[in-house]
């Protein structure tokens, strides 16, 4: 499989993450919370901001760390074991296509504002007919492209910013001060399910594989439109209640519409019922996205059947997973009410949020290997202790339906589990590394030896990722030749290897007299066997001004080097390794990144596998 160029960059991602959390959650949701909590509706929305805070935090740093499509799955893999992963896997794909059907049902309640004769049975066709027009367009081979989500976003902002500068001066703080008693119960009441609002923004991690230097860019997109969306969220919910009369506001299929309406009159609500049908749009069509991808990457992981990563790449997305969740997707529409369809993603996002945030905590404590995140999360482990017991509270304040629902999803999960999965998989997680630790047990030398051979051959792109992110990356000067590239590689490897420097570089010349390491125009790849045992290590150099190899072409001058240094018992890692640059260094377009990379880190990324 060739390494597929990650195109998404900063812009892309926060209109990712802000886009897929306004939709139905700013639209449509006011006016069904406003019922239950009145003007404590704002403090619902602050609180369920607060909570989801930490959450947001958590998955900075461990997407930081684990830079891989498939969002929270992954990460309770690494933290919590398989079991734990298939059912956060489950949920999250459930919850998912439960937001995306929110935000169709939001369409259609739109269209009823146009088709007074209408009912219900209307607006739900309305909704499956924009669910199949989305699957159209995925089937038609469109892609979700970063343009076009910077245009669809740009636009809802632009026009919620105008109906903000208009509602300012007509805000009427009474509307917002006559709290009922019990205003606080019930905005926590209503927080509970305010939460399915907030969910979306962190499923930008999903696709975390579509981006340049994922580990940076993901994080700083994840605040940034968490950032964004609270603030719109805060201030456009705080106008709407402040400016639209009570009676009207518990009714509204679009509140924001008719806060538009009383400040800027027709043109104002025009604007609005557009920003409207483009936000739950692209919500619905990034939810559709972004579960397909979940569930295109529980194939690769081994927990879903294979055919649902028959495309081979994330990128142009797998038809059988998006035919799957668009399919659901239209029947939830078509079969479940807004209101169920409301608590029971809530109810799921929570669930899915806790096992999160036992994840961080078990993996900061465990030493698990590899888990070297870039971005921490200051407070661990009281601020995901304290966020644990702030969303059992949200989850059980949302009632025994949408509990029940959620263990359904939990039952059926664990029962796949069972029976496919547990058959399949095989991988130790961070909880299996604390319980050694705490318990002061471990693997003896020969065994632990061939459990992290095993491990290696079974996640080969895990392996080789761990290994490049802590690979010693040289910028070196100008006219070098091979045997002064040596030495200087072997130096910055002699501590790691534990062999002395002139034994590494009379290795790699004693390679390169064998046969030339140059395996393109540019490139090349000098490595040599080693004495030891598990022994892996590589080493990277960049000279912009050329090295001077015996087996280049006749002026040709070398710009990438990438070492590998191994023992005689790495000699399948070594392989894996080899084959991996090779397709990096297949890319088009490959040298000249490698020559415009402004540091270490966009070197890294440009050799990172495709994950």
């Amino acid at each position: 499989m060739a390494r597929v160029k990650r195109r998404m960059g900063m812009l892309a991602g926060v209109a990712f993450a802000s886009g897929a959390m306004i939709g139905p959650g700013f639209f449509v949701l006011p006016g069904k919370a406003y019922g239950g909590a009145g003007p404590a509706l704002v403090l619902a929305y602050a609180v369920a901001a607060l909570l989801i805070l930490p959450a947001v935090l958590s998955k900075c740093e461990l997407v930081s760390a684990i830079p891989k499509t498939g969002g929270s799955y992954v990460f309770v893999d690494r933290g919590l074991g398989p079991l734990a992963a298939t059912i956060v896997a489950a949920v999250d794909w459930v919850a998912a296509v439960l937001k995306a059907a929110f935000a169709l049902e939001g369409v259609g309640a739109l269209a009823l504002l146009f088709l007074p004769w209408a009912d219900e049975t209307v607006g739900r066709l309305v909704a499956v007919c924009a669910c199949l027009a989305i699957y159209a367009h995925f089937a038609l081979g469109a892609r979700l492209t970063a343009l076009m989500l910077v245009s669809l976003v740009g636009f809802v902002l632009a026009a919620v910013l105008v109906y903000v500068l208009a509602a300012l001066p007509r805000l009427q703080w009474s509307l917002l001060t006559d709290l009922p008693a019990g205003a606080w119960d019930a905005s926590l009441s209503e927080a509970g399910a305010v939460c399915v609002a907030f969910g979306g923004v962190t499923s930008v991690v999903k696709i975390a594989g579509e981006f340049r230097r994922p580990r940076r860019t993901v994080p700083r997109a994840l605040l940034l439109g968490f950032a964004v969306a609270t603030s719109l969220y805060l201030v456009g919910v705080t106008l709407t209640v402040g400016v639209v009369e009570r009676s009207r506001l518990a009714v509204s299929a679009l509140p924001l519409a008719v806060g538009a309406e009383a400040v800027l009159g027709a043109p104002g609500l025009l604007l609005m019922e557009l920003a409207g049908l483009t936000a739950l749009l692209t919500a619905a069509t990034t939810g559709i996205f972004a579960a397909s991808l979940t569930l295109w990457a529980m194939a690769r992981d081994g927990l879903a059947p294979g055919f649902f990563r028959q495309s081979g790449e994330p990128q142009a997305g797998s038809r059988a997973a998006t035919r799957v969740t668009a399919l659901a997707v239209a029947l939830v529409c078509a079969l479940v009410p807004l209101e169920t369809l409301i608590k029971a993603a809530s109810a799921m996002i929570l669930l899915q949020l806790i096992l999160v945030e036992l994840s961080v905590l078990v993996l900061a404590k465990s030493g698990y290997p590899g888990y070297r995140p870039r971005f921490h999360v200051h407070g661990t482990p009281w601020l995901q202790l304290l966020a644990i017991v702030g969303y059992g509270v949200l989850l059980v304040r949302l009632g025994p339906g949408p509990m029940f629902e959620t263990l359904v999803v939990v039952a059926v999960a664990t029962t796949w589990y069972l029976v496919y999965v547990a058959r399949r998989v095989r991988r130790d997680s961070a909880l299996i590394h604390l319980v050694r630790r705490l318990s002061g047990t471990s693997l003896a030398p020969k065994e632990k030896e061939l459990h992290t051979i095993a491990l290696e051959r079974r996640a080969p792109e895990d392996f080789l990722e761990e290994r490049l992110d802590t690979a010693l990356v040289l910028d070196l000067p100008d006219g070098l030749d091979s045997d002064a590239l040596f030495l200087a590689l072997a130096r910055s490897l002699a501590q790691t290897v534990g062999q002395p420097a002139e034994t590494i570089a009379a290795s790699l010349q004693k390679r390169e007299q064998e046969a030339s390491t140059v395996v393109a125009p540019g490139i090349a790849v000098p490595h040599a066997v080693v004495p030891g045992s598990a022994v892996f290590c590589i080493a990277i150099a960049r000279c912009r001004g050329g090295i001077t190899f015996p087996g280049a072409g006749s002026g040709e001058a070398v710009h990438a080097a990438l070492a590998i240094v191994c023992s005689e018992d790495m000699r399948h890692q070594h392989l894996l390794a080899l084959t991996h640059i090779a397709r990096c260094c297949s890319v088009p377009g490959f040298l000249p990144d490698w020559l415009r990379a402004p540091d270490v880190e966009e070197l890294r990324e440009l050799l990172a596998p495709h994950v």
